[in-house]
C-alpha cells in the first residue's frame, strides 16, 4: 500500500567541491598616506557612531583593492554585533570572495576571536587595526571587564 519513500524525497543536485584559487591576485600594500587617510576615516566613523548615534566606540571600514576607496563601513551595535562582524556579513552579501581577498579591513581596535573568524570566513585579504586589546584596556583602565 505504501510507496517507496525515496521517490518522494528531494534530491539536491550534486555540486562541485569548493576549491580556492592557487594563485590569487596579490594584495596591494598600504602606503603611509593611505594608512593615515583610512585611519582618519575609521576614527571619524567611530566618533560619529558614538556621539551622534550613541553606539559603542568601535568602527570598521572596508577598503577597495587600491586602498583608495572606502567600500563599506560599520560600527559596533552590541556586545555580539561587533563592527567587524557586521561589515563582514555585509561584504559577503555584496562582493565576490575573490574581490574581497584583495581588500583591506581597517579597524579601530583589535578584532575579537569571533570577529577574526568572520573576517577569515569572508576571505577579506588584509586586516589592519589601530589599537590592541591590551593597549585599549590600558587606556580605558577596564581591567578584566569585557567591552
Amino acid at each position: 500500500m505504501f510507496s517507496d519513500p525515496s521517490t518522494h524525497l528531494y534530491q539536491a543536485p550534486q555540486s562541485k567541491p569548493f576549491l580556492a584559487k592557487t594563485n590569487p591576485t596579490p594584495l596591494t600594500t598600504l602606503t603611509h598616506p593611505q594608512l593615515t587617510v583610512a585611519s582618519h576615516v575609521a576614527l571619524d566613523h567611530q566618533i560619529q557612531a558614538q556621539d551622534l548615534h550613541k553606539k559603542r566606540p568601535f568602527a570598521a571600514i572596508l577598503l577597495a583593492p587600491t586602498n583608495e576607496t572606502s567600500l563599506l563601513s560599520s560600527n559596533s551595535l552590541s556586545h555580539v554585533r561587533h563592527a567587524e562582524t557586521e561589515l563582514a556579513r555585509n561584504a559577503a552579501d555584496n562582493y565576490d570572495w575573490t574581490y574581497l581577498a584583495r581588500c583591506t579591513l581597517m579597524l579601530t581596535r583589535e578584532p575579537s576571536t569571533m570577529c577574526a573568524n568572520a573576517v577569515y570566513c569572508v576571505h577579506i585579504g588584509h586586516l589592519v587595526y589601530m589599537a590592541s586589546e591590551k593597549a585599549l584596556r590600558g587606556v580605558l583602565a577596564l581591567g578584566i571587564q569585557r567591552i
